[in-house]
């Protein structure tokens, strides 16, 4: 499987380090090798491949270590703790500053902490990304701010999402369409459209849970109180099967897989 951008620049930090340490350590071995009351110069070239391979390993096995306990302490809401190993120098060492970042506006989003979540967004929005990330950041937002009911910026996003090419470029534009209609202009006439996607779906909990949730707001835009309730509660049922809540599931609205949704921009 193709390594991200992102862990190609963390094998590449640590391949840096590793340099620098063979760097110090093999001027102390040529000198040592004139010295005659020191071991042999191939006992000291071994010492030297095995430090760097324990290195090499300490730094692999520290970044998963260390990411799956980031992971416990958000589940776990131990912010403080959270915090500090995501500020610790190690963790500095290990992951590059977006990654830090990201998990940092993760927290931000489950904390509810949207002054900083807006901080964290401003500044990751406004950093010369590659495109995957780029693509991928861009539609976070646009959901973050989607649900804010901030339309000023939901807006400048949407723009950006229609520029996007590749893949599945123009569903998640259009979808991202339907979102901002639904919950920012607060339209109601696409509900024959929601439902025709609703039954093309077929059983996919999380593509059923977002296409309910925004049928459910439609109708309540249209002021069909029974048809909102109906639908909200089939939402939060599948919200349910994926392990999510409802606030989720509005916020998520756009499926994407781990490696991003495979489109680029123009």
């Amino acid at each position: 499987m193709a390594l991200s951008l992102d862990a190609l620049l963390c094998q590449f930090a640590c391949a840096l380090r590793i340099i620098h340490l063979v760097r110090v350590v093999i001027p102390l071995a040529l000198r040592a090798t004139k010295d005659p009351n020191m071991p042999d110069s191939r006992t000291l070239w071994t010492a030297v491949v095995i430090i760097c391979i324990a290195v090499s390993v300490f730094f692999s096995v520290k970044k998963r270590t260390t990411f799956k306990r980031l992971q416990q302490l958000m589940a776990a809401k131990q912010w403080d703790e959270f915090d500090r190993l995501l500020d610790s120098k190690l963790t500095s060492m290990l992951y590059p500053r977006y990654n830090r970042d990201y998990l940092r506006l993760n927290s931000y989003l489950l904390r509810e902490d949207h002054e900083r979540a807006d901080e964290m967004f401003d500044l990751l929005l406004g950093l010369n990304l590659p495109k995957m990330q780029r693509v991928d950041l861009v539609i976070k937002a646009f959901n973050y701010y989607v649900g804010q009911e901030d339309r000023k910026k939901s807006k400048e996003l949407l723009h950006e999402i229609k520029g996007f090419e590749g893949g599945q470029a123009e569903a998640v534009a259009h979808e991202c369409q339907l979102m901002y209609d639904t919950m920012i202009l607060k339209r109601h006439n696409d509900i024959p459209e929601l439902e025709r996607m609703l039954e093309d779906v077929g059983d996919d909990p999380v593509k059923r849970c977002r296409l309910e949730y925004l049928l459910a707001l439609q109708y309540k835009n249209k002021g069909d109180e029974a048809k909102f309730a109906e639908y909200l509660e089939k939402s939060g049922q599948h919200s349910m099967a994926v392990n999510a809540s409802r606030a989720s599931c509005a916020r998520l609205l756009v499926s994407r897989g781990r490696g991003g949704i495979g489109i680029l921009r123009r």
